[in-house]
């Protein structure tokens, strides 16, 4: 067996969270969208900073989970509304902010001396949360309100062209927001690498799932 490369862990990474989404519908829990957003946005909030390379091009570790987040809005809009949608993106935005708070002040505790060790490790961690939250909260925020707004007005098309059509605006929006922040550590020819290859990596996901759209909105 081969070694496990970062496109298998990409696929991997959107794997679950489809799984996630077809494990909620199968048991007939109605607020698993929300549920799903929250978890890969908790995710993106942690790691997503983090610069990986996938299929030869250096992008960041959150679009992967940010594709999911993009179905699972779509999913609120199709099962419950256009105002239930815009509702739960606050509702998920709260609940960001309050994790983030938490684990932002449990972090600054200062650690027992038998807990030095593991206290540096989860410090590194809510210290790239720090950084890059933010930016991760608006571009959340502004990107998922868009695509709300986008897949309303498109409702004349067929659902996976208004999909792939509000994907391609959203994320757009996401990324210009998001690396903002990376522009001024990486340069701009890096900057506009990791967004490219992060746009592309989602709206292909958008056009090859959208089967799996249409799939979980069935009554």
């Amino acid at each position: 067996m081969g070694p496990v490369t970062n496109e298998i862990l990409l696929v991997a990474t959107i794997a679950i969270g489809i799984g996630a989404m077809v494990a909620f519908r199968t048991i007939g829990f109605r607020a698993y969208p929300a549920i799903v957003m929250f978890m890969c946005m908790v995710a993106i909030s942690l790691f997503g900073a983090k610069l990986v390379e996938v299929f030869g091009f250096t992008t960041n570790i959150g679009n992967g989970l940010y594709a999911v987040v993009m179905m699972a809005q779509a999913l609120n809009y199709e099962l419950r509304g256009r105002d239930y949608a815009i509702k739960e993106i606050g509702l998920v935005a709260l609940a960001l902010t309050v994790f983030f708070g938490l684990t932002q002040s449990v972090a600054a505790m200062i650690p027992a001396e038998s807990s030095v060790a593991f206290s540096g490790a989860v410090e590194a961690v809510v210290a790239a949360q720090a950084f890059a939250f933010p930016a991760s909260l608006a571009a959340f925020y502004i990107a998922m309100t868009a695509f709300v707004a986008l897949y309303d007005r498109l409702a004349a098309l067929p659902s996976a062209t208004r999909y792939i059509a509000a994907c391609l605006v959203a994320q757009a929006v996401d990324s210009a927001i998001f690396f903002s922040v990376l522009f001024a550590l990486s340069g701009f020819a890096l900057t506009a690498e990791i967004m490219a290859t992060g746009f592309v990596i989602k709206v292909a996901f958008a056009a090859i799932t959208a089967p799996v759209l249409s799939w979980l909105k069935r009554p």
